[in-house]
């Protein structure tokens, strides 16, 4: 019999509800010293270590019973030991309209009962995250800083039905245990998720974390970029200054651009990101050159 170590399987499957608090404390590990989740808005979590993982079960739950939600978990299945969740991915479907979603099979009419009960849990949840459940490790003036911008709408039109990029299935998030980061996890997760979009016939796009790029890049992210988390007015969107953040698109099969039209609307955002870092936004990705031969045939 052979000696040598066996690798373990990875299984890429939707989450239960029951798994939400194990998912929520991987993800306060994993983005322990992410800029935005860590530094920003939980700068207090070496004092309070088990409260980060509030900001994601919360949010979790929420998500959990929205049908145009689909949390995904990688999982160990080798040998006979118990199940481990090793990673988790968050997707969103972004459509013109709850109706839109509704029509595609993601959303419930509403008169169902599930959107009710969706409603319920949701303002149940977040009233208990606000009062009694508190997240003593985020800051109060930062805990919400993700949600002010996607109301702000500075980034609504980049998701533009007239380029075929929207619907689109947008990663909101993507974690991986600290000890598998390394070992193919992410990609397998987004994987899932691309096949998801693939079938529907629609796009799929993510906002990159600073020097996460060239990952969704590889994975097949390869339009972009075509916008930023902070884009917009640096006092109308909160994320301006936060690094990084830099939106890409996998079309939509059979519907990317042409390839001059989609390579001026890629040197004209570049163009304006080197503005945006002369007034003091920083991208590591541009700062090293890495971005520089963007377009299709760097892609």
């Amino acid at each position: 019999m052979s000696s040598a170590t066996k690798q373990p399987i990875i299984e890429i499957r939707l989450a239960t509800l029951t798994e939400q608090p194990s998912i929520a404390r991987l993800a306060a590990r994993a983005f322990h010293n992410d800029v935005l989740f860590g530094h920003i808005i939980h700068p207090y979590r070496h004092a309070y270590r088990s409260h980060m993982s509030r900001y994601w079960l919360s949010r979790n739950l929420i998500a959990h019973l929205d049908p145009c939600h689909r949390i995904n978990v990688a999982v160990t299945t080798s040998g006979s030991r118990k199940e481990r969740i090793v990673g988790v991915i968050h997707w969103s479907r972004i459509a013109p309209s709850a109706a839109d979603n509704y029509a595609a099979g993601w959303g419930y009419a509403w008169w169902f009962p599930q959107r009710i009960l969706h409603f319920l849990v949701s303002n149940v949840v977040w009233l208990a995250y606000r009062t009694i459940w508190r997240n003593r490790a985020a800051s109060p003036a930062q805990e919400c800083i993700i949600e002010a911008s996607e109301a702000s709408g500075c980034l609504d039109h980049i998701w533009d039905p007239a380029k075929n990029r929207c619907p689109s299935w947008y990663i909101e998030s993507m974690a991986v245990d600290p000890d598998w980061q390394g070992k193919g996890v992410g990609r397998l997760l987004v994987e899932e998720g691309l096949k998801l979009a693939e079938q529907e016939g629609v796009s799929a796009s993510v906002i990159a974390a600073d020097g996460k790029e060239d990952f969704y890049r590889k994975c097949g992210f390869v339009t972009g970029p075509v916008g930023r988390s902070g884009m917009g007015d640096e006092k109308k969107n909160p994320l301006w200054a936060v690094p990084g953040g830099l939106l890409f698109f996998r079309e939509a099969p059979g519907k990317r651009m042409a390839a001059e039209a989609e390579d001026k609307e890629v040197d004209e955002c570049v163009k304006w990101l080197r503005k945006d870092m002369e007034k003091g936004w920083r991208s590591s990705w541009l700062e090293s050159g890495t971005g520089r031969d963007l377009g299709r045939g760097a892609g």
